[in-house]
């Protein structure tokens, strides 16, 4: 640990720090807040509505989906720790109830993290303190899985970066502006990335007038985004740095559009879950003249891989039920883990494909009660693909199915994954009599 510049003086004996990520930490206390006595945890479980008396005065329990069927819940209490999606303040204006006051507390402080990974033997923790007069600081933490989580904050920044956003929003529209609402200031930026290139190779790979590449030139000039060697012009450094990041910000917007109207369906609750990381992103959406298309997408990632993970809602359907068992039956290595409801539907399907597939050691199938969102989302993992299988948790309905090659989501999606699995029980250990049961 070091401080003020220096290296703290050594403890009289070493003594143990538990670091831990947020999935391993949330699932440990998960774990034993369960066995805690009058405890129940709910899995396939969507709030629906408050229970109240006839005026609406007092809150007698919630109205809630679980598995399912919608059923009342009474109770003494209920507390609302849905946080910042919470529906209650609008439930409350509703009903004729004055909105809570807000209060807002700047807690002046920012950080940001990565996990890298980490020698297996190698234990150290790291840290450099921010503390007055330097507001900067670091940690370095040994987590599982041998990673490290490296950390670097600051605090007392709340008017230093209200004072950058100020000056950058007054002054970056302008910049923004001028260059996307030319066509040819994008095509000559993009064409001098790639390469340089003379005054008629740029007219000719854009398509502009002399007039109007005069004017980019000189303008770019200005900017000191390009320079000019005899005849030819090429990017500067600082113009490298605005094509790669117009680029950033055009692949962005590119992902944006294709998720934007399916926003709702995805596993955004799920602590973790982020847009950035979506790269070569596919969305499979049921539409009105075709609805298959979710199915067959979901066929293919099937039929061309040789591993599958996964848990929570698959697509039950015959046509990709099928192919999967077929694989199942002759190489696909698949562990899933299920919840109890959906795996009754698969014996309900086909019980002698589904037992066949099961007495196999390729095919390994885990129950758990409790998975969050179980009936909205199902997550796999194939060999190059992650993918996200979406209902809506009141209808049922299948929505859409995103895929894609991230490895950071894929990542995301092994953590849950490995959660999910410790808390889950093996099929053969208490529903084995599930399987036996010769009557239809």
């Amino acid at each position: 640990m070091y401080s003020q510049g220096g290296f703290l003086a050594a403890g009289s004996e070493p003594f143990p720090i538990y670091a831990a990520t947020r999935p391993l930490y949330e699932q440990l206390l998960r774990r034993r807040v369960s066995k805690l006595d009058g405890v129940q945890l709910r899995g396939n479980c969507a709030f629906l509505n408050y229970l109240t008396d006839d005026g609406a005065t007092r809150v007698n329990g919630v109205v809630i989906r679980d598995d399912g069927s919608v059923q009342e819940l009474a109770a003494d209490m209920v507390i609302d720790a849905t946080g910042r999606t919470s529906r209650t303040p609008n439930w409350l204006q509703k009903h004729g109830y004055t909105p809570p006051e807000i209060e807002e507390v700047h807690v002046d402080l920012a950080y940001s993290a990565i996990l890298i990974d980490r020698p297996v033997d190698d234990r150290r923790m790291i840290g450099v303190l921010a503390e007055a007069p330097r507001t900067r600081g670091g940690a370095v933490l040994p987590v599982e899985d041998d990673r490290w989580l490296v950390n670097l904050h600051g605090i007392h920044l709340y008017d230093f970066c209200v004072s950058v956003r100020t000056k950058c929003m007054n002054e970056t529209p302008d910049d923004i502006e001028f260059l996307v609402t030319s066509d040819h200031r994008v095509a000559v930026l993009d064409t001098l990335a790639a390469s340089s290139s003379d005054r008629d190779g740029l007219r000719a790979a854009t398509g502009a007038s002399s007039p109007t590449m005069s004017r980019i030139l000189s303008d770019f000039e200005d900017r000191h985004w390009i320079e000019r060697e005899g005849r030819t012009y090429q990017l500067t450094r600082l113009g490298e740095f605005v094509a790669d990041r117009l680029e950033e910000f055009v692949d962005a917007m590119t992902i944006e559009r294709r998720i934007r109207e399916v926003w709702p369906w995805l596993p955004h609750e799920i602590e973790g879950f982020d847009l950035g990381p979506f790269t070569d992103v596919v969305v499979s959406r049921p539409g009105p003249g075709y609805p298959y298309q979710p199915v067959e997408r979901f066929t293919h990632l099937l039929t061309d891989t040789t591993t599958m993970r996964g848990f929570g809602m698959v697509i039950l359907k015959s046509s990709n039920l099928e192919p999967f068992f077929d694989h199942a039956l002759d190489e696909l290595e698949c562990e899933y883990i299920y919840p109890p409801s959906i795996f009754e539907k698969l014996i309900a399907w086909d019980r002698d494909t589904v037992v066949g597939a099961v007495d196999r050691a390729n095919y390994t199938v885990w129950l758990h009660d409790n998975l969050p969102l179980a009936d909205q989302c199902g997550i796999c993992l194939f060999d190059d693909r992650v993918s996200l299988c979406c209902y809506d948790h009141e209808t049922g309905t299948l929505q859409t199915l995103v895929d894609t090659g991230s490895e950071d989501i894929r990542r995301w999606a092994e953590s849950y994954y490995s959660q999910f699995q410790a808390e889950a029980r093996p099929l053969g250990d208490v529903d084995s009599v599930v399987l036996d049961d010769s009557s239809p």
